[in-house]
């Protein structure tokens, strides 16, 4: 993927960066264009080889920081989750369990409930 890493300024023409860390460490400065002269979008890529992981994005202008958020990174792309809304007014929440495997038998499923 490309241009993952994106900030709208009112100001155009600036040197932007883009600090990428990933648990609070420094992992990542990564050098933004501005997507077209006077426009103020200013754009740049995820390093190649960055692992997966939930990355703190601050960018950075003059030495001060203009503007910050984060990324959810698989290794090779932008992860985007879509807020799935839970029926909750049915679950027994002194047994609930989360699952992360798909090869659970009905057994198993059961046995939680």
């Amino acid at each position: 993927m490309a241009n993952e890493l994106n900030i709208v300024l009112p100001d155009a023409g600036l040197i932007i960066t883009c600090q990428v860390y990933l648990n609070a460490q420094l992992i990542y400065t990564v050098n933004l264009s501005e997507v077209s002269a006077g426009s103020g979008l200013y754009s740049g890529s995820m390093p190649l080889g960055a692992s997966a992981g939930n990355y703190l994005l601050v960018f950075r202008s003059g030495g001060e920081n203009v503007g910050g958020g984060s990324i959810l990174w698989d290794g090779a792309q932008e992860v985007t989750l879509i807020p799935v809304k839970a029926k909750t007014d049915a679950l027994n929440t002194d047994r609930l369990a989360v699952c992360s495997t798909v090869d659970i038998t009905a057994q198993q499923i059961a046995s939680l409930i």
